[in-house]
């Protein structure tokens, strides 16, 4: 979404598609705490709204539930295949993928996990 804003806010047209949700994983965190201007840490969920606001007051366009199947190469800049075979023109392209969570079943995984996990203790020295 970083770039949406940025991109926009220099004059360029920008399209941000997102597969499930503005923000991907970012708007699924309860406390994000390293991202820069917010030194107390803020919900994804409120960043992810923060920014997604900007973006659009920018000028920003923003496809959420699609996808991109394919980027091909154009003798003008690349062309973009969204599911649904919608094609989009570009000169320039920037791909976040982002990231998809898979958590494997382990009994106990759920207890490791988070800011108080025993692993995050064991990596800090603590108790």
């Amino acid at each position: 979404m970083a770039a949406g804003v940025y991109g926009a806010s220099e004059g360029l047209r920008v399209l941000m598609v997102e597969r499930s949700a503005a923000g991907g994983q970012a708007g699924t965190s309860s406390r994000i705490e390293n991202y820069l201007g917010f030194p107390s840490g803020i919900s994804g969920d409120e960043l992810t709204e923060r920014a997604l606001k900007q973006a659009l007051h920018f000028g920003s366009e923003i496809a959420v539930t699609r996808s991109i199947e394919a980027v091909m190469v154009t003798d003008t800049g690349y062309c973009v295949r969204l599911d649904g075979g919608e094609r989009i023109s570009a000169r320039a392209i920037l791909l976040s993928t982002g990231v998809d969570w898979h958590r494997i079943d382990v009994p106990g995984l759920e207890r490791l996990l988070g800011p108080r996990s025993a692993l995050r203790r064991l990596s800090s020295g603590g108790p």
